[in-house]
Order: structure tokens, then C-alpha cells, then sequence
């Protein structure tokens, strides 16, 4: 089965946010994280939350980030037919693991709310979901998301691959760049990724990076079954600088192309 992670976590969780003193604004350019607490409620699927998430003040987002092979930026209105027609083509593989997919493919219009909801928080700076795309003919490989709901001090990383696009190492190279941005751009102190224990191939990814099992989660994901449980992988700020994650390329931009890392 191809190497894709669950986009979602568990069906309700706490959000928590701190602030980092070791990152403030330095002129027009600079990024800080500034996180407080707060409770968000989330759907089975944990990638649309009920109410839209409590204020994550990241003042200058990273809306594009470049690594070796791909080009991760945030869903813009002019992608929704491609998404759209991604995941009616992945469907019968996302829908093992990802309960978001079992309502998909979308009406067009329902779609279009979609990107354009996902866009207006990622402006806000409430949550990060983007589009994986190839830098040369722009085609679609799948999509990733950084996103404030695993507690404390915490960010947590999915993503999923085409399935034209699998077994090329794609949902590792997006996992990385995204735990890169979420500790050295945003300031978190830890990066989760959550996986369901079935999907072997994507339990790999987390470890391959160099990510901790810090155990498994029961009953947490809810799908039309019933309920199932991941297993939760996590990177620490102290140790992500020496892991496997921190040694992939990265170059990340801000809304107005400046570079931020």
C-alpha cells in the first residue's frame, strides 16, 4: 500500500499555544510563535474542526515552501477541479485511513467552500493545509497540513500522495519540510504525526524522520464503523536538530516571497 499518513487525529482534542521568546519579529521579514491555550472541538476526521480553531498569532505564515522535489504552498481557489479530481482518483485508497475521505469527492461548489475556508485560515494564521505540487509542470501530488491540535506546545503534521506519485519517498519529504517549518519557523515545542496501526506504510514515515512512538491512542479516530486507534510519533525541539527530518533541504517564503528559512 502506498506511503500516505493520516491527514486527521483524534475526534476531539485541546489545543494548546505558548509563546517563544527566542523568536520576534525582525523587521518585515521576521516570524514569531506566540501560542496560548485554548480548546478546539474536531469531527472524526480532525482536518475540519466544528468551530474554527481558537487564534494562533503566527503574524507572517509560510505560504510556500520548496524542497528537493516538490513545491508545498496553500490551496488557492484555482486548484479545487484538480483536488477534486485527486481524490475522487485516490478515494478507494484515502478512505482506509482517513475518514474525511469517505465524504469525498465533494460537489465542485462544496469544494470551492472548502479552499477557500482552508485559505482563510491559513491567512489568519489558525491552521496550515497545502498543496503538494511538482515544481516543473505544477501537477498535483497530493496534500499536507500543519495544524494546532494536539495540545500544548504542540503542531501536528499529515499528508497524503497521489497515488501516480507513491513509493518515491514525496509523503517523507513533505513530513520533514513541515516539522522543519513547525520548529524552526513557528517555535513549537514538539511535532506529532498520528497514524493508524494498520497503515504500516505510513508508520514508517514518522521513524524514518526520526520521530519517537510515544504510544498508541485508543479509540480515537471515528469512522462510519466505528472507532479505531493511531499510534502517536512524536519530535522534540531539543531533538529535532540532530534527526533525520532536520537534514532535508528547505527553502520557505512568506505571503510576500520573502524567505524565511
Amino acid at each position: 500500500m502506498g506511503a500516505w499518513g493520516l491527514c486527521g487525529a483524534g475526534a476531539r482534542g485541546s489545543t494548546g499555544f505558548y509563546w517563544n521568546p527566542r523568536r520576534r519579529p525582525e523587521g518585515g521579514a521576521g516570524i514569531y510563535a506566540l501560542l496560548k491555550r485554548g480548546v478546539a472541538t474536531l469531527r472524526g476526521s480532525a482536518c475540519e474542526p466544528v468551530d474554527p480553531p481558537v487564534e494562533i498569532p503566527v503574524p507572517n505564515p509560510c505560504y510556500r515552501l520548496m524542497t528537493a522535489r516538490m513545491v508545498l504552498r496553500c490551496w488557492e481557489p484555482a486548484d479545487t477541479e484538480s483536488l477534486l479530481a485527486a481524490l475522487a482518483r485516490n478515494r478507494p485508497r484515502l478512505v482506509r485511513w482517513m475518514p474525511w475521505a469517505e465524504r469525498e469527492p465533494l460537489p465542485l461548489d462544496e469544494k470551492l467552500t472548502w479552499v477557500r475556508e482552508r485559505r482563510a485560515r491559513f491567512d489568519r494564521g489558525e491552521d496550515f493545509a497545502y498543496g503538494a505540487f511538482d515544481p516543473g509542470s505544477g501537477a498535483l501530488l497530493g496534500g499536507a497540513g500543519l495544524h494546532a491540535r494536539c495540545g500544548p506546545g504542540g503542531l501536528e503534521v499529515g499528508y497524503w500522495i497521489d497515488r501516480d506519485h507513491e513509493g518515491q519517498g514525496l509523503a517523507s519529504e513533505a513530513a520533514a519540510a513541515l516539522t522543519r517549518v513547525g520548529i524552526e519557523v513557528y517555535g513549537a515545542r514538539r511535532i506529532e504525526i498520528r497514524v493508524d496501526p494498520q497503515n504500516a506504510a505510513s508508520a514508517r514515515i514518522p521513524v524514518k524522520l526520526g520521530f519517537s512512538l510515544e504510544g498508541r491512542l485508543r479509540a480515537r479516530q471515528e469512522f462510519e464503523g466505528g472507532w479505531r486507534d493511531l499510534d502517536s510519533f512524536s519530535m522534540t525541539a531539543e531533538a529535532h536538530p540532530g534527526s533525520p527530518a532536520a537534514a532535508y533541504p528547505l527553502r520557505a517564503f512568506d505571503a510576500l516571497d520573502r524567505e524565511l528559512l
